[in-house]
């Protein structure tokens, strides 16, 4: 009975031990932490959550990429009036989540801030939107340019070079391509139908215009876009009136619609995962096999991106 005593009273001083152990190695920790994320409390809390997970949690939150998705201001009715909001459509989040990875707000930033939010991220998607201004191209002011917001042009100007210098994976949508195009030294044509010769509207509103793919364009053969649908006949969806006029530096189209309109383009260096298209996939992910291979090739790039 002796030993029995004995022996149970081992087993407790090795748990109180172990106990002890392990309280002490998470105060050293977080004690490291404070001093290390001193003046970045939301590093901190980020790299805390991270170290409180279960081991199999934590595996899970590093392999799964967590993609920034530009958001636009809006008004939205609150109870105390009309509020200026930042605001993504659900499509863009739920395509992103449906291709494994985990959708992040992105708002307007100040261009200052850009790099301290992206280096958080493994991807991009820019989003579309309102027209880009055409002062910041060398383009004339045009009586169609409709929703520019300086403050979002400011903001994604930024955005889109710092994710070029760092060769981010970027998947630039209708408005995204044309704002990656002006940050990286392209122009635009400000209205397609009045300003392109035998241009058709690209501009396609009602039922199913947003949904369906009724638009034909044409890809280069051998271009990367055309090796990964398999094909180089597409029909998108169009849902924009403006497009690239001169490509940027760098940049090359790789599609084209019938009347000539640039629909794709992609980085000259390889090395840069970038997905860039004039059409909407975020809205065809449900009928459109393409559309869900951009998001899918968006999210396997940035898995490559956080090893």
């Amino acid at each position: 009975m002796g030993g029995l005593r004995n022996a149970e009273g081992v087993l407790y001083f090795l748990r109180l031990w172990r106990l002890a152990r392990s309280r002490l190695r998470y105060l050293c920790f977080d004690i490291f932490l404070r001093r290390f994320f001193i003046s970045d409390p939301i590093g901190y809390s980020l790299a805390r959550g991270a170290r409180l997970r279960k081991r199999p949690s934590r595996v899970s939150w590093t392999m799964t990429p967590v993609i920034g998705i530009t958001a636009q201001q809006r008004d939205v009715a609150t109870s105390y009036g009309a509020q200026p909001a930042m605001t993504v459509t659900r499509s863009y989040s739920d395509a992103v989540a449906a291709a494994g990875g985990v959708p992040l707000l992105l708002p307007i930033l100040d261009p200052a801030t850009v790099p301290h939010a992206l280096d958080r991220l493994d991807g991009l998607v820019l989003t579309g939107g309102g027209d880009v201004s055409p002062g910041l191209y060398g383009g004339a002011g045009h009586e169609a340019v409709y929703g520019v917001h300086d403050p979002r042009d400011q903001s994604e100007l930024a955005i889109a070079r710092y994710a070029a210098e760092k060769k981010m994976p970027v998947l630039a949508i209708c408005r995204g391509i044309q704002i990656l195009n002006v940050a990286l030294g392209g122009d635009l044509i400000a209205d397609i139908p009045s300003q392109v010769d035998g241009g058709f509207e690209h501009f396609v509103t009602g039922d199913g215009a947003a949904t369906e793919a009724h638009q034909a364009i044409e890809l280069e053969e051998t271009c990367g876009l055309a090796r990964l649908f398999g094909t180089s006949s597409l029909k998108v969806n169009s849902l924009h009136h403006q497009a690239i006029a001169t490509p940027a530096p760098g940049l090359r189209p790789v599609a084209w619609s019938e009347d000539g309109v640039i629909e794709a383009v992609e980085p000259e260096d390889p090395s840069w995962p970038l997905l860039a298209v004039q059409w909407h996939p975020e809205n065809l992910v449900e009928t459109e096999p393409a559309a869900r291979t951009l998001f899918d090739e968006l999210i396997a790039a940035a898995r490559g991106a956080n090893r």
